[in-house]
């Protein structure tokens, strides 16, 4: 399974990488590259069961206060 990771890594930077040099995309290529490093280790140590951090909890927990207050401020008042 890693080996498919691999090429399907290559198989991107290998489109990508040359298509951004050439038309001088040097902050795009530095985003991409980052982008592509985090999926990299995300993935990896996903197929070889490394304990990896949950992104989601700190999300929803800064998400949900907001959620909360749009959901109050914007319901019918037949809700009420």
């Amino acid at each position: 399974m890693i080996a498919v990771a691999v090429l399907v890594f290559v198989l991107i930077i290998g489109i990508e990488v040359p298509r951004m040099l050439k038309h001088k995309l040097y902050r795009e290529l530095a985003v991409f590259g980052v982008l592509v490093l985090a999926g990299m280790v995300w993935s990896y140590g996903t197929f070889l069961d490394v304990p990896m951090p949950k992104v989601f909890e700190p999300i929803q927990t800064l998400a949900e206060p907001v959620h909360r207050f749009l959901e109050e401020s914007l319901a019918s008042p037949s809700a009420n």
